[in-house]
Parts: C-alpha cells; structure tokens; sequence
C-alpha cells in the first residue's frame, strides 16, 4: 500500500515537472507578462486538476550553502539532523539534484523562475537584477489567489536585486547602518529571528492559501552555530559547518510544531532545497562560487505532501 502511493506520488511530481516544463515554454513564447501568466495557469489548471494541488498551502525551505551529502538522509553519520530525517521519510527525497549555478542569487533566480541563468540573466551576486519580464513563482500563485510572503536571511537575496516580484510581504528590512562596510555575503541574520518573522506572519493567513518562501543562511560562512552546537561540533572550522546544519535542523523541528500547533501542517506542502553546496577544501577551494564539482551544486531536495490529501 504504501509502495503503491509513493508511485503515485512520483506520478503526480511527472506532472508538477511537465507543468513547469510547459511553464517554462510560455516564459519564452510571451512577450506580454500577463498574457504569459494566463496561458501558463491554464495549463497548470488542466494538468494539476486531478490532485487538487491548487487546495493546498506551499511552503519553499532553502538553506543556503547546504550540501546534500552533509545529511543523515543522504547516507553522512557525522551531523545529526533528525528533523530533516523526518521530513524526508514522510516525503519524497530526490538523491541527485543539481542547482544551476553556485552563488546564491542566481540559483534562487533560477529557482524561482523555472529558468536557467542564461535565460533570467542573473549570472553573479550583484550588480545583476531579475527584470520586471521574467515571470517568478509567487506571481503565478498570486494570481491564483495565494497570498504571497518570502523571508531571506542575507542581503544577497534583498528585494533590490528583483527577486520579491510577486510577493505582497518580503522580509528583507536589513538594518545597513550597523556595518562598517556593506558586503554581500557579511550582511545577515540568524535563523531563530528569520522564522520568528514567519510565525508572525502565518498567523493571519489562516483564512487563506498562501505561499511562504524561507531562505536560511546559517551553514553559509562565517560558520558560527549557537550553542550548544557550537561545543558539540568544536573541533575544526569545518566541523563548525556541521553546527550550522545542526542548527537548522533545530529550527525545523520548532517550525513543524508551530505547522502542527496552527493546524496548518496537513494543508501545506513543503519543499526543502537549497541554492548550492560548500566545497569545504575540496579541489582547494574553501567555500564555493568558483567550481562546480558535485560539492558545490548537488543539494538536497526532499518534497512533502500532507498525508490526507493523498
């Protein structure tokens, strides 16, 4: 029985794949935005209509910088990350996924668009843009009716840069006048106070579909996990890396109670990935950017749909 609906399920995410595919299609057909929009949730709407997918809340999880091979889940005994675990037996978890770039803006571009940076354009942190033209995720959800929020932990995913079309909140508000000098990857906040901004607005969406995009930056460096993950996997720097993903993993343990408390957890879909990985001295590169050896672009992707609803 279960085997039976793990292969439907994987039928269903046939059809979420061939939807984006013929999503991706209207992306280059249509010069007109909301021409583009229409024609692409036409054909969402007669291709998703069997699984109800458009009844369900979504929820996108990306943790920046997190390699796939770095999880329990995918066979590393050294980090502990039951929460994920969890995750992954109660859903879908695909062992090769491979991001399109590895910086954070443009892979998020490309997550969000359904393109690859040679389309969107977006080839490096800063000084590139997501235009108006492209077409993201939230816009077509929005509208769908959904109600749209993203929260980002690092000033490289800002809404400056274009990513927050389509979103009505986008929680970025860094406070710039705290730092000497503003660089892309320094300016950031922890995750406990990116999902304390979730909470709060999740509260007022219980009436309503919404889509929630949350970006974590903790495994992205300086590796710098609080305690006690700090002490426990103190050792090496790159043993500090570990911690981060520890931490993380605590923090999805704390947001699948709130998900429970709120009731929301069996009308939502969650979808768990990540931007690109970390070398961690592999190929004598430290952290990422430059390369693109498994280390830097295989994340993970592990996909969950509430039990009662299929």
């Amino acid at each position: 029985m279960i085997m039976n609906k793990r292969i439907w399920i994987l039928g269903v995410i046939s059809i979420v794949l061939a939807g984006l595919l013929i999503y991706m299609f209207f992306l280059r057909a249509g010069p007109d935005k909301k021409i583009t929009i229409d024609k692409t949730l036409k054909s969402f709407q007669s291709m998703l209509s069997p699984v109800k997918i458009e009844e369900l809340n979504i929820i996108l999880i990306t943790v920046d910088t997190l390699r796939a091979d770095h999880l329990e889940c995918y066979g590393y005994d050294r980090i502990k990350t039951p929460q994920i675990n969890r995750l992954a037996n109660e859903g879908i978890l695909f062992e090769y996924n491979i991001v399109q770039a590895p910086l954070t803006l443009p892979s998020h571009s490309s997550i969000l668009t359904g393109t690859y940076p040679l389309h969107h354009g977006v080839r490096d942190n800063g000084g590139f843009y997501l235009e108006e033209d492209h077409i993201t995720l939230a816009e077509v959800l929005k509208t769908k009716g959904y109600s749209t929020g993203a929260f980002v932990a690092a000033f490289v995913l800002d809404s400056r840069w274009g990513l927050d079309q389509g979103f009505d909140y986008y929680y970025d508000n860094f406070d710039l006048t705290k730092y000497k000098t503003v660089s892309l990857d320094s300016v950031q906040r922890r995750g406990d106070e990116v999902v304390e901004e979730v909470y709060k607005w999740l509260e007022n969406q219980s009436q309503q579909r919404f889509f929630a995009w949350i970006h974590l930056y903790d495994p992205h460096t300086p590796y710098d996990p609080p305690e006690p993950y700090k002490t426990e996997y103190r050792g090496s720097h790159f043993g500090l890396y570990g911690g981060e993903i520890a931490y993380v993993d605590h923090l999805m343990g704390e947001f699948r109670s709130f998900m429970e408390e709120k009731n929301l957890l069996d009308k939502t879909l969650i979808i768990f990935t990540s931007d690109h990985g970390e070398s961690l001295g592999e190929h004598k590169e430290s952290a990422h950017g430059f390369f693109i050896y498994d280390s830097d672009i295989r994340v993970p992707l592990i996909i969950r749909f509430p039990e009662n609803k299929f």
